[in-house]
């Protein structure tokens, strides 16, 4: 199930199409992070047996821009223990995805939340006694397209508009303008970014099969020619037939570190760090689009977060 819906508060904001992430090695801190599903940026359960084969991160509120950060890439290094633990750092880089939102920034420091395997590969002594480390980080391509995976967005129509959340986006990993041109139009519509969603606004009872193109922060397009097929297909993965290329940014290593099993933990007092959650945002919708989706798409309940 793509969007799950529980009657809440419904909280609108809107957010800046792009991100400035840092392409140099940059020096930040990293804490230990026992879960990934049900992250905000609307991906679903962690996917474990091909990129980013359960390597996620979570990046302070500065990074993660409200949701532009979804989907971006980091090269990830261990350089020491930070605070009282003690951490032995591997020679191992780990490259993550971005998937929700972590703990506000409590100063000028950056700060990563690390999935307990992506860690464990940074570390080589026990995890309990290393939960906070001292890291330096770079954003990367995203390799999808070594794989051969297409570029994807997460679909649900409705009467007079559309909601898409990207995935599966090679390079940069994130969008900055996501456009719909709609059956009988030669005109794109431009959609507005919500969170990590975009909405496209329609004329009343659109037609399809109906087009997309996507863009990323240096410009490069990815177009889907009749990806579209219905304009209510319920809740729907769509995929297109190509992939960005690769960016300016810093290539991934050659050999992507393949996930291996962390050194067995045992009790400990110090708990993990988690992510706190937030209300997801809610894109404006006219009467008619409330009846059929947009608020069933992004209302969330105080204690409940999107999951994809």
């Amino acid at each position: 199930m793509l969007f799950r819906v529980v009657p809440a508060i419904v909280v609108l904001q809107l957010v800046s199409a792009a991100v400035d992430l840092p392409q140099e090695w940059t020096a930040g801190e990293a804490s230990l992070w026992g879960g990934a599903d049900l992250g905000q940026c609307g991906f679903g359960t962690q996917v474990s047996k091909s990129f980013p084969f359960s390597f996620y991160g979570a990046p302070d509120n500065v990074l993660y821009a409200g949701g532009a950060a979804c989907g971006a890439c980091f090269e990830v290094k261990c350089t020491g223990a930070a605070g009282a633990g003690t951490c032995d750092c591997t020679k191992e880089t780990v490259v993550l995805q971005v998937n929700t939102e972590g703990r506000a920034r409590a100063d000028d420091t950056p700060h990563l939340q690390i999935t307990r395997l992506a860690f464990g590969s940074m570390i080589s002594n026990n995890l309990n006694k290393c939960v906070d480390a001292t890291i330096e980080f770079r954003r990367v391509d995203c390799p999808y397209n070594a794989a051969g995976v297409p570029a994807a967005v997460d679909f649900r129509g409705g009467v007079s508009s559309a909601q898409f959340i990207p995935r599966n986006i090679a390079g940069f990993g994130t969008v900055t303008q996501f456009e719909m041109r709609v059956s009988g139009s030669a005109d794109w519509h431009n959609c507005t970014r919500y969170g990590p969603a975009f909405t496209c606004m329609l004329p009343l009872f659109w037609k399809a099969p109906a087009s997309l193109r996507m863009t990323d922060p240096v410009g490069n397009t990815v177009t889907g020619i009749d990806v579209v097929t219905n304009t209510d297909s319920g809740e729907a993965t769509l995929n297109f037939t190509a992939n960005f290329e690769v960016t300016t940014a810093a290539p991934v290593p050659a050999s992507t570190p393949t996930p291996t099993a962390s050194p067995t933990p045992t009790p400990a007092s110090t708990p993990e760090a988690t992510p706190t959650p937030q209300p997801t945002p809610v894109p404006p919708t006219d009467s008619a689009t409330c009846i059929s989706t947009s608020l069933a798409v992004f209302a969330v309940a105080a204690a409940t977060v999107i999951a994809f």
